[in-house]
């Protein structure tokens, strides 16, 4: 075991050191092997978290599942195929499958995408790391990407996807999370050199592309249908505003043109998940809301007053569900110190966000584009969905990582605290100002 281990580690090395090749190029290169590191090692603090802490829990249970699956690959092929491709559990008295398979299919397909590496390492440690590295590697594309196409802080970037605490722990270890913020980074990642670089799409991008929204689907389908409704409203709305110039001058003309077809889009969401169906949405989040309320026992919760009373009071709890969506919880209604420090970055964040409008309220909001228009349809969404369907703050901080580091850009990437960072840790940034300073006008 401790040989194989040895093995693990080294290829994983000998494939980071290939991969950091490739990253040369990248404008974000000289935080590589820094964010990585933070990143496995979160990787590592969450197993630990699990393991020493809690001593129970979902990464925990992941990691006992997929063992077994592991030693039954070993022992018993036809068991293991039967088991895991054709679902067979009952056959074998495995009672315990089933009732994962009939009460929480989701999570039976996230053991089931980390069983091929257990076979390869049946180690809880090391796939904790394994499953770190690709969250990371979706991200680490995601920032460059962007750093790439638009004219923002790196500092901001930085913090928002590879630093922030909350964000970087996470969207570690072996939780859905960290696939599923993976997998978003990938696939925006793709999305934004297609439309923004206009490249055309090569044979491998598209079939990651597919594969991380096929993963996305099958592990939160909610957030797929944001991420992908939104993606397509954005392309087609490109594609009306190409077809026909004068909408360029007219701002309200193109968000109308925008909302009209994200509006169409929603209402045929029901083909996607039953749930996503105005007549089923409101039943399918209060399902949920209540179920997450009995399970939790009223521990570490909270309520929306009007959300029982049907749909009319789901509108009149949309603003409280948005506002514990972004920067709850407020206060440690858990146990330990896990939730105080969830409590203190939320503060954190809620006084940035104030600075924020501020600012921006005085600058007149100069310079939002329909991009920044996107983010933020992306970010409320998310919070206020999740908020509903999980009144659970344990669930909902872990939740939060799939919109928090959008949230995140929007608010640091014109603070002057973070402008300034980017001069001392970008001394390229620096150089090109001073570059463009110097070169001969034409007036």
């Amino acid at each position: 075991m401790i040989l194989l281990i040895v093995l693990h580690i080294c290829f994983l090395l000998f494939y980071l050191y290939v991969q950091q090749l490739f990253e040369k190029d990248k404008p974000l290169y000289s935080w590589f092997h820094t964010t990585l590191v933070i990143k496995v090692l979160s990787g590592l603090a969450m197993g630990a978290l699990y393991f020493y802490y809690y001593k129970a829990g979902d990464v925990m249970d992941v990691y006992s599942n997929v063992s077994r699956y592991a030693m039954l690959f070993y022992s018993d092929n036809h068991k293991f195929i039967d088991m895991y491709l054709h679902n067979s559990f009952l056959e074998y008295g495995e009672e315990g499958f089933q009732e994962m398979l009939t009460y929480s299919p989701r999570q039976l397909f996230f053991i089931k995408l980390i069983v091929p590496l257990g076979i390869l390492m049946d180690n809880y440690w090391m796939l904790n790391v394994y499953v770190s590295v690709f969250s990371f590697l979706g991200l680490w594309n995601l920032s460059n990407r962007i750093v790439s196409i638009f004219s923002i802080s790196k500092t901001a970037v930085v913090i928002a996807f590879l630093l922030f605490p909350s964000v970087v722990f996470w969207s570690s270890g072996m939780l859905k999370e960290s696939i599923l913020l993976g997998c978003i980074g990938f696939s925006m990642s793709f999305y934004l050199k297609w439309v923004y670089e206009r490249r055309r799409p090569e044979i491998f991008e598209l079939i990651i592309f597919g594969g991380a929204l096929w993963l996305i689907f099958n592990l939160k389908y909610y957030i797929f249908t944001i991420l992908f409704f939104l993606m397509i409203t954005h392309f087609v709305h490109r594609m009306v505003v190409y077809s026909f110039p004068w909408l360029k001058e007219y701002r309200v003309h193109r968000i109308v043109i925008y909302y009209l077809v994200l509006a169409n889009l929603g209402l045929s969401a029901g083909w996607i998940h039953p749930n996503l169906s105005i007549g089923n949405l409101y039943n399918a989040l209060h399902t949920n809301y209540a179920d997450t309320l009995s399970t939790s026992h009223n521990h570490n919760v909270f309520h929306l007053n009007y959300f029982n009373e049907g749909e009319w009071g789901m509108l009149w709890d949309f603003p409280k569900a948005l506002i514990y969506g972004l920067f709850g919880p407020f206060t440690n209604s858990g146990r330990g110190w896990i939730p105080w420090l969830a409590v203190i970055e939320n503060y954190m964040l809620l006084l940035t966000a104030a600075y924020f409008v501020v600012d921006q309220t005085r600058k007149k909001w100069k310079g939002w584009t329909m991009e920044h228009l996107i983010v933020i349809n992306y970010i409320v969404l998310m919070a206020s969905f999740l908020s509903f369907a999980s009144p659970n703050w344990g669930t909902l901080i872990r939740y939060k990582v799939a919109y928090m580091p959008l949230l995140l850009l929007l608010l640091l990437s014109e603070l002057p605290m973070i402008l300034r960072l980017d001069f001392i840790l970008f001394p390229e940034v620096a150089k090109e100002i001073e570059r463009k300073d110097i070169l001969p006008t034409t007036d």
